[in-house]
């Protein structure tokens, strides 16, 4: 991974003294630390330049823990909840959605963790019957800066004796080290997105080449982490049946099928008005000039029999060189492209929500997770 550059720390005057800051001085001494005040807090996005080589190191006011936002009713969303941590992300890949739609110009990372502990605990106790997902990977990677933030140990730590809930990082990074001595119980799943080379070179190049990923999910594997792989977005390109068949053999020498928990798969989206915003910033990437149209969910996207053509291919080979136990779920997909890729379709989000549980409880029940009762699982609350 291409280490991002860290220029100024912008930090809550009264957090200056935190060991985080200290890390972070440590990584790059040439950044400047820069207190704010209260008064400059609110200012404070606008007066900087809009760059990611800038964070910001605050407490957050607001909810933290919320159900992740999907997409509208005609797709399935699976009821996963995100732990909102840290926003923006440096990796700077030419298709994510983030650059285009978070305000901020600089990396935000919130550190009371109390508070987001107290706000994921009210809503596991509320509802204690209920299996719950929970992750830090949706509005930035959850471990690009994680060996400074140490940010992922806190939540590690939490879930440890949670028996209704499994916590999850994403990344597209090979910054795992500084957890491979935690102790996690086996309620942990690290997770990548995975992409064929030619994919990660031209569209994620910051991001962890293809082999780097795979040497860390080997070490995080070893030391008994659960795994999950996220095939989204999936790119169509020239050779892409090439590229996805070589990319999941390879991944398939390393990670063991016992020991994965989900596997998502999603074509590229975007909202259509991010076009001409991907163009002016990455004017070499391709990814605009597919044949695209508007969805349901007013997003640009493949034609439903191309999404469905990769969808196929990819669904074999993960059955072919996984095997067939494997739990495999669309992102953002609609019921008619889930029954003609795998002959199936969950009845709505809460029954999609019900399936995951399922199958953890039965795959894994040393998790001591509460046994899955369907009807119940249509009424939980998903706010």
């Amino acid at each position: 991974m291409i280490s991002p550059k860290i220029e100024n720390i912008f930090v809550d005057e009264k957090l200056k003294s935190k060991e985080i800051c200290k890390k972070y001085i440590a990584k790059f001494p040439k950044a400047k630390l820069i207190p704010i005040t209260n008064e400059e807090k609110e200012k404070i996005l606008e007066k900087v330049n809009r760059s990611k080589n800038n964070i910001f190191i605050t407490e957050a006011k607001g909810d933290i823990f919320k159900p992740c936002p999907g997409t509208d009713e005609s797709h399935i969303c699976c009821q996963y909840w995100v732990i909102n941590q840290v926003w923006n992300c440096p990796l700077n890949c030419t298709y994510c959605i983030l650059q285009y739609y978070l305000k901020s110009p600089m990396i935000i990372t919130y550190i009371n963790y109390e508070k987001m502990k107290a706000e994921i605990t009210k809503k596991l106790d509320s509802e204690p019957k209920r299996f719950f997902r929970i992750g830090t990977g949706e509005l930035g990677d959850s471990l690009v800066y994680d060996n400074l933030n140490r940010s992922a140990e806190e939540f590690i730590k939490y879930f440890v004796n949670k028996n209704n809930a499994i916590f999850e990082l994403k990344t597209k990074s090979d910054n795992v080290d500084h957890l491979l001595e935690k102790n996690h119980n086996g309620k942990t799943v690290i997770s990548w997105s995975l992409n064929p080379s030619e994919v990660i070179k031209n569209e994620e190049p910051m991001s962890a080449k293809l082999n780097e990923r795979l040497t860390a999910v080997k070490k995080v594997q070893d030391v008994g982490y659960k795994l999950g792989f996220h095939f989204d977005p999936i790119i169509y390109y020239d050779n892409w049946k090439e590229g996805y068949s070589y990319l999941i053999k390879k991944l398939f020498k390393v990670a063991k099928p016992e020991n994965i928990t989900w596997i998502s798969m999603g074509s590229l989206r975007y909202p259509p008005e991010t076009k001409d915003k991907i163009i002016e910033k990455f004017p070499k990437t391709k990814i605009v000039y597919s044949e695209m149209f508007r969805g349901k969910d007013n997003k640009s996207r493949y034609f439903k029999p191309l999404r469905i053509e990769m969808y196929k291919y990819i669904y074999s080979l993960l059955r072919k060189y996984g095997n067939k136990d494997l739990f495999i779920y669309f992102c953002m997909e609609d019921k008619d492209v889930w029954q003609k890729v795998i002959g199936f379709s969950p009845k709505n989000n809460a029954h999609l929500d019900f399936l995951f549980a399922e199958y953890l409880y039965n795959k894994f029940p040393q998790m001591n997770i509460p046994e899955p009762i369907f009807d119940n699982y249509q009424k939980f609350i998903t706010e």
